[in-house]
C-alpha cells in the first residue's frame, strides 16, 4: 500500500477563486476532530453543513489549533483592514466569521483526506 502524505493544491468550492494545499492530518488534530464530532452528536466530520451557528464557532476554535500545521498557500483571499489591502494568513480563516464558510470545507477535505477505506491503495 502507498500512503500519499505530500501537500496537494485544492480549489474551493466555496469561492473557486480560491486554493489552498493540504496535507493529511495527523493523530492529534485527528483525534481532536473527532472530538468535537462527537460532543455534537455526530459520528464523522461530514455533516458540517448541519451544525448549528453555536456549534460552527465552536469548529472554529478547534480549527485555529489545526489549519496551521495541515494548510498553506492560501490564494485568493485578500482582507482589507483600515484601508490597507493583505493577503489572509491560514489563522485568520477562524477569526472572521465572513471566512467560516471556507474554514469549514478546509475542515471537511482534511478530513475525506485523512480518511482511509480498507480497499484503497492510494489517497
Amino acid at each position: 500500500m502507498e500512503l500519499n502524505l505530500d501537500w496537494r493544491r485544492e480549489t474551493s468550492s466555496v469561492w473557486p477563486d480560491v486554493s489552498y494545499e493540504l496535507r493529511p492530518l495527523r493523530v492529534w488534530a485527528y483525534h481532536e476532530l473527532l472530538a468535537f464530532w462527537q460532543e455534537c452528536g455526530m459520528n464523522d466530520g461530514k455533516n458540517s453543513a448541519r451544525l448549528s451557528p453555536a456549534q460552527g464557532a465552536a469548529l472554529m476554535t478547534v480549527a485555529k489549533r489545526i489549519l496551521p500545521e495541515h494548510v498553506r498557500g492560501l490564494q485568493g483571499v485578500v482582507l482589507v483592514r483600515e484601508g490597507a489591502r493583505q493577503p489572509a494568513a491560514v489563522e485568520e480563516l477562524c477569526e472572521e466569521a465572513a471566512l467560516m464558510p471556507i474554514a469549514g470545507e478546509i475542515v471537511a477535505r482534511l478530513v475525506a483526506r485523512t480518511e482511509i477505506a480498507p480497499a484503497a491503495e492510494k489517497n
